[in-house]
Formats: structure tokens, sequence, C-alpha cells
């Protein structure tokens, strides 16, 4: 296994803590707006 497959690795899993993080506080906040309609 080659240092530039484990640094693959390493990025996908950033990448995917990121997107988790920002789709939570992305939802968090829609359901703010969501509940200023009601």
């Amino acid at each position: 296994m080659s240092r530039y497959e484990v640094d693959e690795s390493r990025m996908l899993d950033f990448a995917q803590e990121l997107f988790s993080s920002f789709a939570q506080s992305y939802f968090r906040s829609m359901e703010m707006s969501s509940f200023q309609y009601e």
C-alpha cells in the first residue's frame, strides 16, 4: 500500500465528515425556516 492510497482514503473520510456536518447544519436551518412559516 502506497502513501498516496492512504492519503486518498483519509481525504475521503474527511470529505464525508465535512459533508455530514454541512448536511446537519443545512437541515437544521431548513427546520428553523419551516417553523417560521407555520
